[in-house]
């Protein structure tokens, strides 16, 4: 009898170690837990800003369930069918956005295309116009040394006339 109560001790003892061992665990898995939690918190936090400045128009924010038994009741099953929409149309709105400013920006590409051109036009016409200047000037001092020329030998001439 002394034996089984010597046993009956010793499993009792071993009990209350394993009870006290598996106490240990769980006050650390439940730490663990809470910090999961505030990170799972800040994250949701973070989420709902950038949701703000997406400005979707249904206004919808992230809540945390912490009765919930699975992630998505902790999260909250309906945020695919508010949020995913909402961001569809918003994505649809970059698309016709971006296709709108590279519209734009090719017809402001062509219009810079054609002022280049029209540009070159008139410096090369300014450069004509000079060219047409400068012949005309050239060819009026030749005309005037020609005429200069033509007088100073009617002189020489009539001098030549004179002298015989």
């Amino acid at each position: 009898m002394m034996w089984e109560m010597q046993t009956v001790e010793s499993d009792i003892a071993e009990g209350e170690s394993r009870r006290n061992e598996m106490s240990g665990k769980a006050w650390k898995l439940n730490s663990e837990i809470e910090g999961k939690l505030m990170e799972i918190e800040a994250l949701t936090e973070q989420c709902n800003q950038a949701i703000r400045k997406l400005k979707l128009r249904n206004h919808f924010q992230l809540v945390l369930d912490i009765n919930g038994s699975s992630a998505a009741e902790v999260i909250g099953i309906n945020y695919k069918d508010l949020l995913k929409p909402a961001l569809n149309a918003l994505a649809e709105e970059a698309k016709k956005a971006i296709f709108s400013n590279t519209k734009k920006r090719i017809n402001l590409q062509k219009q810079s295309y054609d002022n280049d051109i029209f540009i070159e036009g008139k410096r090369a016409g300014a450069q004509l116009d000079l060219l047409k200047k400068e012949m005309e000037d050239h060819a009026s001092r030749c005309a005037s040394k020609v005429k200069k020329t033509k007088e100073v030998l009617a002189i020489k001439e009539q001098q030549m006339v004179d002298l015989f």
